[in-house]
């Protein structure tokens, strides 16, 4: 399948078709808000994928914001690449400190889903909520796609467990491991490479 055809078909009509897991949804404005997100960045593996996530551990005074990659300046696919796995570092870093600051620098404005990030972030601050756990670890295989000044980057992914809590620590809301595929189009801007759209597919049980 050409390039071009890939990346139409998956940003226009297609993107409805990946909405399963609710992470990463597809970029529009007629999309539903993310139903769950993931969280710190730093977190050990556990042996055990089903253990309990740590509620003692404090990711606000943890974690140090994510670094803008210096290759997103270039014009290369590794500069593409670097893009989109910036995005889920800050991602990761947002929900687990509560700060935005990141993604919003690395997603365009009119990447609705990203946007929704965002707002869902500074929602969860202002409500006094945190969350524990669902770190997304991306995985080294990917796929790629090329047009003109746009890349699109299919990673299996998988997030841990999580527990969004209250400021009294009562549970809110939680999730099992889940495993998926995340997509990606970054596109390069006078700025460098920015993320233009998200989405994901959830693996089958």
């Amino acid at each position: 399948m050409e390039n071009k055809e890939v990346l139409n078909r998956w940003h226009g009509g297609g993107v409805s078709a990946l909405l399963a897991l609710g992470l990463l949804a597809g970029c529009s404005n007629g999309e539903p808000e993310p139903t769950f997100a993931p969280s710190r960045l730093d977190s050990t593996p556990s042996s055990d994928s089903n253990s309990e996530p740590d509620v003692d551990f404090d990711p606000v005074n943890e974690l140090e914001p994510p670094e803008m990659p210096v290759e997103l300046s270039e014009n290369t696919v590794e500069g593409a690449e670097a893009a989109a796995r910036f995005y889920i570092d800050a991602l990761n870093y947002g929900y687990a400190t509560l700060d935005s600051d990141p993604l919003q620098e690395i997603s365009l404005n009119y990447c609705g889903t990203c946007q929704l990030h965002v707002s869902s972030i500074e929602e969860m601050r202002d409500l006094g909520r945190k969350m524990i756990g669902g770190e997304i670890d991306m995985e080294e295989d990917l796929e790629l796609y090329h047009e003109d000044d746009r890349y699109l980057f299919s990673f299996s992914i998988t997030q841990d467990a999580l527990e969004v809590q209250d400021e009294d620590g009562n549970l809110i809301s939680e999730r099992v491991l889940t495993p998926g595929t995340a997509n990606i189009i970054t596109k390069f801007t006078e700025t460098g490479w920015r993320v233009y759209a998200t989405s994901n597919e959830v693996d089958e049980a």
